[in-house]
Protein backbone atom coordinates (compact mmCIF):
# COMPACT_ATOMS: atom_id res chain seq x y z
CA UNK A 1 0.00 0.00 0.00
CA UNK A 2 1.83 3.49 -0.78
CA UNK A 3 1.45 6.18 1.56
CA UNK A 4 -1.50 8.37 -0.60
CA UNK A 5 -3.97 5.15 -0.43
CA UNK A 6 -2.93 4.84 3.42
CA UNK A 7 -4.19 8.29 4.02
CA UNK A 8 -7.82 7.69 1.89
CA UNK A 9 -7.64 4.74 4.19
CA UNK A 10 -6.91 6.11 7.33
CA UNK A 11 -9.99 8.95 6.45
CA UNK A 12 -12.52 6.27 6.35
CA UNK A 13 -11.11 4.84 9.67
CA UNK A 14 -10.98 8.45 11.33
CA UNK A 15 -14.96 8.33 10.89
CA UNK A 16 -15.38 5.39 13.42
CA UNK A 17 -12.98 7.60 15.77
CA UNK A 18 -14.51 6.90 19.25
CA UNK A 19 -16.99 4.19 18.69
CA UNK A 20 -16.52 1.03 20.67
CA UNK A 21 -15.14 -2.33 19.22
CA UNK A 22 -17.70 -5.00 19.41
CA UNK A 23 -16.02 -7.76 18.45
CA UNK A 24 -12.73 -9.09 17.34
CA UNK A 25 -12.59 -11.99 15.01
CA UNK A 26 -9.39 -13.52 13.79
CA UNK A 27 -9.81 -14.46 9.89
CA UNK A 28 -6.57 -16.03 9.30
CA UNK A 29 -3.29 -16.43 11.70
CA UNK A 30 -1.87 -13.33 10.55
CA UNK A 31 -5.03 -10.88 9.77
CA UNK A 32 -7.54 -9.59 12.31
CA UNK A 33 -11.46 -7.81 11.94
CA UNK A 34 -12.03 -5.31 14.05
CA UNK A 35 -15.86 -5.00 14.38
CA UNK A 36 -17.01 -1.34 14.90
CA UNK A 37 -20.26 0.42 14.29
CA UNK A 38 -21.07 -1.07 11.30
CA UNK A 39 -17.74 -1.55 9.42
CA UNK A 40 -15.34 -4.01 10.00
CA UNK A 41 -11.62 -2.21 10.26
CA UNK A 42 -9.63 -5.32 8.95
CA UNK A 43 -5.50 -5.11 10.09
CA UNK A 44 -3.09 -7.79 8.94
CA UNK A 45 0.52 -8.19 9.77
CA UNK A 46 1.08 -10.44 7.08
CA UNK A 47 5.20 -10.50 5.89
CA UNK A 48 4.23 -10.49 2.70
CA UNK A 49 1.23 -8.36 2.18
CA UNK A 50 0.63 -6.33 5.71
CA UNK A 51 -2.79 -4.37 4.73
CA UNK A 52 -5.20 -2.02 6.68
CA UNK A 53 -8.66 -1.68 4.91
CA UNK A 54 -12.34 -0.34 5.99
CA UNK A 55 -15.36 -3.07 4.76
CA UNK A 56 -18.81 -3.27 5.62
CA UNK A 57 -20.09 -5.50 8.88
CA UNK A 58 -20.23 -9.05 6.68
CA UNK A 59 -21.09 -12.34 8.18
CA UNK A 60 -17.49 -14.13 8.55
CA UNK A 61 -16.58 -17.48 9.70
CA UNK A 62 -13.50 -16.89 12.75
CA UNK A 63 -10.89 -19.22 13.15
CA UNK A 64 -10.00 -20.68 16.52
CA UNK A 65 -7.05 -21.99 16.71
CA UNK A 66 -4.37 -19.50 16.41
CA UNK A 67 -3.37 -18.31 19.72
CA UNK A 68 -2.12 -15.13 19.36
CA UNK A 69 -5.51 -13.68 17.91
CA UNK A 70 -7.72 -15.39 20.41
CA UNK A 71 -5.13 -13.63 23.18
CA UNK A 72 -5.67 -10.53 21.37
CA UNK A 73 -9.42 -10.85 20.68
CA UNK A 74 -10.37 -10.48 25.05
CA UNK A 75 -7.82 -7.45 25.24
CA UNK A 76 -9.49 -5.47 22.24
CA UNK A 77 -13.03 -5.88 22.53
CA UNK A 78 -15.39 -3.32 24.52
CA UNK A 79 -12.46 -0.44 23.80
CA UNK A 80 -13.04 2.29 21.83
CA UNK A 81 -10.93 3.33 18.53
CA UNK A 82 -8.85 6.14 19.67
CA UNK A 83 -7.09 6.88 17.14
CA UNK A 84 -5.56 5.88 13.61
CA UNK A 85 -2.63 8.13 12.22
CA UNK A 86 0.23 8.26 9.69
CA UNK A 87 3.79 10.26 10.27
CA UNK A 88 4.04 12.23 7.42
CA UNK A 89 3.44 10.43 4.12
CA UNK A 90 5.20 7.49 5.88
CA UNK A 91 3.97 3.84 4.60
CA UNK A 92 3.17 3.12 8.33
CA UNK A 93 0.05 3.68 10.52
Amino acid sequence: MNSLTLRGVLAEIAALQGQRVDRVLALDPWTLRLDVASSGVVVSAHPRHPTLFVEPLLPASPISSVPFPQHLAPQLERSRLVEARQAGLDRVA
